[in-house]
């Protein structure tokens, strides 16, 4: 035989062998999942070889039924997941407020300051009339008492079952009266001498 029809016949052999192991199977994508999964089971589709693209698996792992597993394509080797990553709020613990005070202290009395002159009162730098126009508001009310004139006087209230006085008070010397007031007319005036028929005398309105 010569080398032609030597080399003729083995072509013809390697035709036959082709023939007889079928033509390869076009390349699969490796790591399609194997139907749907139910919740703690799992499955996976798989590829083919190194020929072919590369063996690569894919799947899930207790994944929910019917959620379509993650693929891998051309051997690259798919993750496997059985939830999708993210950050939920946290249950069942509250967010504690700061504790404010439990409760409102009461409050104190208020400050109504009162001078005394030769012969006029003043309350809150307003000197006294009779006609009421001066105000002091109602409740605990402390009276601060100071005689800015040059003699000796006194301070006294009186109205709505309350009458009550200062000590006699020196040029520049303090004192002070607390007394809680209703609504209405009060009388106020200097209790020493005659001082008030001098005009230290007039009417206050508490409301």
């Amino acid at each position: 035989m010569n080398g032609k029809a030597w080399l003729a016949g083995l072509v013809g052999l390697a035709l036959i062998a082709a023939v007889g192991c079928g033509s390869p199977a076009a390349p699969q994508t490796a790591g399609n999942a194997g139907g749907s999964g139910t919740a703690g089971s799992s499955s996976g589709g798989m590829g083919y070889g190194p020929e072919y693209g590369g063996y690569g698996s894919g799947g899930t792992s207790g994944g929910s039924g019917g959620a379509p597993a993650g693929t891998s394509e051309g051997g690259a080797t798919s993750s496997n997941s059985s939830e999708a990553t993210g950050t939920s709020p946290s249950q069942g613990g509250s967010t504690s407020e700061p504790a404010g005070a439990t409760a409102s202290e009461t409050a104190g009395p208020q400050t109504v300051d009162v001078d005394l002159y030769e012969f006029k009162i003043e309350i809150g730098g307003t000197e006294v009339d009779h006609d009421g126009t001066v105000t002091v508001p109602a409740g605990r009310v402390t009276f601060a008492i100071k005689n800015e004139g040059g003699a000796t006087h006194a301070f006294e209230i009186k109205g709505d079952g309350i009458d009550v006085k200062t000590k006699s008070l020196g040029p520049g010397d303090t004192d002070t009266l607390t007394v809680d007031l209703k609504p209405g007319k009060y009388e106020i005036w200097c209790p020493v001498g005659h001082h008030r028929d001098l005009g230290m005398q007039g009417v206050i309105t508490v409301q």
